[in-house]
């Protein structure tokens, strides 16, 4: 079985020389030689978020450092991106892997966080049912005309479905 790393330390706020060392190791560069204008990202959403739940910026970057150091996903057992891919795009995992991700807290965390919410299931439904109307409607339009070429009803059909 392949050894997984834990990608927590890129998630992590460290103290400087931490992120200096880190950077060095990814980038291959230092940090002092890097010009950033702006704030990072993490640190723009972490702003948002603090701002919403009404406590400082550094106390919610402090909450997240500490659950990040406690957690113990992923494991050397947990789902790879690749098996919760292909579950995903509906193929089937093997038994042994099932049973991991029904025990496993972390792997079922990302099976819920990637469940599309109601109203996107309600969306893409809408969607469909506006394509098959869009198909009924000039496959009709086309059967009924004079011309009553199949290859043109097809051609209609693939039009409806890919162009709404």
């Amino acid at each position: 079985m392949e050894v997984k790393q834990s990608w927590n330390r890129f998630l992590t706020p460290a103290r400087e020389e931490d992120l200096e060392d880190l950077y060095k190791e990814v980038m291959g560069t230092s940090l002092a030689n890097t010009q950033t204008e702006e704030k990072p990202f993490y640190l723009k959403a972490a702003e948002t978020r603090s701002a919403k739940m009404g406590i400082p910026t550094q106390q919610l970057l402090a909450t997240y450092s500490e659950r990040l150091r406690n957690s113990s996903y992923p494991t050397p057992d947990c789902l790879t991106t690749d098996e919760i891919q292909a579950c995903v795009s509906g193929n089937l995992l093997a038994s042994d892997r099932i049973r991991h991700a029904e025990s496993c807290e972390g792997c079922q965390s990302v099976f819920e966080a990637i469940q599309p919410s109601p109203a996107v299931v309600f969306e893409l439904m809408e969607d469909v049912r506006l394509i098959a109307t869009r198909v009924t409607g000039h496959t009709r339009a086309v059967a009924t005309s004079s011309c009553g070429d199949v290859s043109q009803v097809i051609a209609m059909r693939a039009a409806a479905l890919f162009h709404k």
